[in-house]
């Protein structure tokens, strides 16, 4: 049984929809309740629930969903084991993803589902949609239209800015940040600096495997990703970005 605790977070359909039902004996052998954004809850909603999760039916189980832990009373907290689960990594969003596509017959390039992978930002659900919307159109997903749907940059636009980077290059990788937002391809720089760090934290992974095509030396990577951290807080809150790309630039070639 699932519940959306976002749009049902009220004791009146806590108790129509839970407490009211959970004493009945299932058909099957257990009775699971999923509950999502679980967070959502009225306080009143949680002191009803209380008092079943002290003493819930053997055969009834809870499982909340969240993404803001420290918004459930502490109460409740105490009750329940505690499970964390990491994001997916891109490397198996793209493998699911080339495999929806093969059994559905649709048609990508490895830069596209790369593109995807990025923007669900390790939600496999997100990505998948995503692949769905892309298929509508009929056309081979590629990185340029995940970028014209999605306003999502390709990882080539990453490697040319390590690229000046890595040849020290100051004027051209700031004038190539610049053309950028100019062009509208990125509308926000503190955006543009989450690609990059997401592009370094694949590179990094990539250089720990055997037989790694990644030519910029694993130390320089994790320098600028250094880098980058350091000045992140900064260009997120400054209302002098460009300004502050071009301080953390100089930085990064080594000026």
């Amino acid at each position: 049984i699932e519940l959306d605790a976002a749009s049902n977070r009220g004791i009146e359909t806590v108790r129509e929809r839970i407490i009211n039902k959970v004493n009945f004996k299932p058909m099957g052998k257990r009775k699971v309740y999923i509950l999502d954004e679980v967070h959502q809850f009225s306080i009143d909603a949680w002191n009803a629930m209380l008092k079943i999760l002290e003493t819930p039916p053997s055969w009834c189980t809870f499982i909340f969903c969240t993404t803001n832990s420290e918004k459930i009373p502490a109460t409740i907290m105490s009750r329940l084991q505690h499970y964390h689960l990491d994001d997916m990594s891109n490397d198996q969003i793209i493998s699911r993803l080339k495999y929806i596509s093969s059994q559905e017959n649709i048609k990508y390039s490895m830069d596209g589902l790369r593109a995807i992978a990025r923007l669900a930002q390790g939600g496999m659900r997100d990505a998948v949609s995503a692949l769905d919307q892309l298929r509508a159109l009929e056309e081979e997903i590629t990185a340029q239209l995940v970028q014209e749907l999605f306003g999502v940059l390709s990882d080539t636009v990453c490697d040319k800015l390590f690229d000046f980077l890595e040849q020290r290059q100051l004027d051209e990788a700031y004038a190539y940040v610049l053309e950028l937002t100019s062009t509208q391809q990125v509308k926000d720089l503190s955006k543009l600096l989450d690609l990059l760090l997401k592009r370094l934290k694949d590179l990094i992974v990539s250089t720990l495997k055997k037989n790694s095509k990644v030519q910029i030396p694993r130390w320089k990577l994790i320098r600028w990703s250094s880098v980058m951290l350091r000045h992140e807080k900064t260009i997120q809150f400054t209302n002098a970005k460009e300004l502050a790309w071009l301080c953390m630039l100089h930085e990064l070639v080594g000026g």
